[in-house]
């Protein structure tokens, strides 16, 4: 998991060093900005490739009602990211970015902000629940009332 983790962390660095470029007063050049989202790009990918190795692989063999409920708030997780991401990079081809400026970094800091509360939901619950229900075999820990 620890792996995945500093994915996770590199990935949300990668959204703070598009945030401080698009905050700059005004469009940076073509070239800064696409070395930035295809950063941002590769470590989504790197990080839903150790998501997939770390944890859904390991919970989805493991096979308990917990670790399969888990699985399924992790890709509900990822899939909510994902497609605001795709629906960004299709909505934003390089050629309209510098055209519509304000738009583009109106819409990229939303995007940001969505990518930071799904990561933070994912590192501060999900992870903390996946390393629980690893460690023990597959049985999380229940509140009262959900007993």
């Amino acid at each position: 998991m620890r792996e995945a983790l500093e994915a996770l962390e590199i990935l949300a660095g990668r959204g703070e060093e598009l945030a401080a470029l698009l905050d700059l007063g005004g469009p940076p050049s073509s070239y800064d900005l696409s070395m930035k989202r295809m950063a941002l790009s590769s470590a989504v990918r790197a990080y839903l490739t150790a998501e997939q190795r770390d944890i859904l692989g390991p919970l989805t063999e493991l096979g308990t009602a917990d670790a399969k409920e888990l699985v399924g708030l992790f890709f509900q997780e990822s899939h909510r990211l994902r497609s605001a991401y795709s629906q960004h990079v299709v909505d934003w081809p390089t050629a309209c970015i510098e055209e519509e400026w304000h738009s583009y970094r109106a819409g990229s800091l939303q995007l940001i902000v969505q990518m930071r509360r799904v990561l933070a939901f994912k590192k501060n619950e999900l992870f903390a629940r996946a390393h629980h229900i690893l460690q023990t075999g597959g049985v999380a820990t229940r509140t009262a009332a959900a007993r």
